[in-house]
């Protein structure tokens, strides 16, 4: 079966009170935020190579997001 032309594949689009899911991860994550971050912390320090990733790219978003920012456009 083709997909025709200028139709939508969801003509109804997303259901009213679903959300964004970039809203309902914060909702979800926010309250266990410092645990994580404490626990992904110690894991790089235990010399986890991809949690010290993690730890940096967090860092880096949070203390120098424009630059990231500029970095992936230039």
């Amino acid at each position: 079966m083709a997909f025709e032309k200028g139709t939508s594949g969801n003509p109804a689009g997303r259901p009213v009170g679903t959300g964004s899911v970039r809203r309902m991860m914060a909702k979800t994550v926010r309250p266990h935020l410092e645990t994580l971050v404490e626990r992904l912390l110690a894991a790089a320090l235990n010399g986890d190579a991809n949690a010290a990733g993690a730890v940096v790219g967090l860092y880096s978003a949070t203390v120098h997001p424009r630059r990231q920012h500029d970095q992936k456009t230039a």
